[in-house]
């Protein structure tokens, strides 16, 4: 997303789905707002919402509202 964000200065990045945790380069398990604050400039992070687990409704709608979807998950997609 910072490569993105840098090029599109209207570019926003809209995460949804349970906090498990994030493995960092040094190994460490971090939650997302950890993960940000260490590896993100604070520019990009006010372009950067994570809403954690939502209704399926409302993540359909995103779906629908946005320029760009990723679902990373194999089962979700089926």
């Amino acid at each position: 997303f910072c490569n993105i964000a840098s090029e599109f200065p209207q570019a926003e990045l809209v995460m949804v789905g349970p906090e498990v945790g994030i493995v960092d380069n040094d190994g460490s398990c971090l939650n997302v707002r950890q993960y940000l604050d260490r590896n993100v400039s604070q520019a990009f992070q006010q372009r950067i919402h994570f809403l954690g687990k939502i209704p399926t409704e409302e993540v359909q709608r995103l779906r629908r509202e946005s320029h760009i979807c990723v679902v990373p998950s194999r089962f979700e997609v089926l």
